[in-house]
């Protein structure tokens, strides 16, 4: 449970980054391969931020994950 409460806010956190940086270079869309949705990397933005938590909290529980 614990884990999974850490992942969500982590992949919120991903999200808003992913949009503080779109704000900060004066870029409404990541990309324009989806146009008027934020771009392609508004899909996977929370995901990153997500699976990047997900692994270093593995890392922590079973340091011998490191290289998988």
């Amino acid at each position: 449970v614990f884990l999974s409460l850490i992942t969500s806010i982590s992949s919120q956190v991903g999200d808003f980054y992913a949009s503080w940086v779109k704000i900060r270079i004066y870029k409404e869309d990541s990309s324009p391969l989806i146009t008027g949705y934020g771009g392609f990397m508004d899909l996977f933005d929370g995901f990153i931020g997500g699976a990047l938590c997900f692994k270093v909290c593995l890392i922590f529980i079973n340091p011998e994950l490191v290289f998988v």
